[in-house]
């Protein structure tokens, strides 16, 4: 692919959210894309990525998503957009130091790539744990990495959370009807999500198991999708040319 330095006018607004992240935290690196494109969620449309050389040398690449600011409001019990959408990469620093990044695109061919640019992370909040990882004294059991305190997921599967909740007989044609996704069922998904996870928490869950594509969004692209679309979804279904 021919390659494009230095494109100021393609890559602008780049910014880190919070401008000093805490490690173990979420950091988020934002940024526009003043490229043409049809469906964000296809990379043989519109591809990009943030490189992101960490404090000890090692090089890792986030993919990034398109990302639409919105307003949730109580009264009206709506979700609605609300601001310009942007390109977002989220990751956690897995410790203090300088990082160093630089943001890349691909369109039609052609990889387009910012200058670098810095930020500092700084040391982890009091009440952070750190990572879930294996405790290497017990191979079969899990522990957080800073606090070394065992953690045991407990939870369910949550795969139906998306559009089909059980009690629901058509979740589908309930949340996305001819016209799409509307601001009021968006509003109806968003509740119902909140309200499963808030029960569960209360329940002592640690953990759930959520299965992010579904019977129109396949993860394994099949060569001969089904005809139908999802009415105001650029591009039709996600992920299908």
């Amino acid at each position: 692919a021919a390659l494009a330095t230095a494109a100021l006018a393609q890559i602008s607004n780049v910014s880190v959210t919070p401008a000093t992240p805490n490690q173990y935290a979420r950091a988020e690196i934002r940024y526009a894309l003043n490229l043409a494109f049809t469906n964000p969620d296809d990379i043989n449309d519109i591809q990009s990525w943030v490189r992101v050389t960490h404090p000890g040398g090692a090089q890792k690449s986030y993919p990034a998503f398109y990302f639409q600011p919105h307003a949730i409001n109580h009264t009206t019990l709506k979700i609605s957009s609300s601001g310009t959408p942007d390109w977002r990469v989220r990751f956690a620093p897995p410790a203090t130091g300088t990082y160093t990044y630089r943001v890349f695109a691909v369109k039609s061919g052609v990889t387009y790539q910012s200058a670098d640019a810095t930020f500092s992370v700084v040391g982890p909040a009091a009440s952070a744990k750190g990572f879930v990882e294996v405790n290497p004294a017990h191979p079969a059991r899990l522990r957080y990495s800073r606090t070394s305190e065992s953690f045991f997921p407990v939870g369910p599967n949550l795969w139906e959370i998306v559009f089909g909740f059980n009690e629901e007989s058509s979740a589908h044609t309930r949340y996305v009807d001819s016209a799409g996704l509307t601001d009021a069922h968006a509003y109806t998904l968003h509740t119902r999500i909140h309200e499963k996870v808030d029960h569960l928490v209360a329940a002592g869950a640690t953990a759930v198991r959520f299965r992010s594509d579904s019977h129109y969004m396949s993860i394994e692209l099949d060569e001969n999708p089904p005809s139908w679309v999802i009415a105001g979804y650029p591009g039709g279904v996600p992920g299908f040319k």
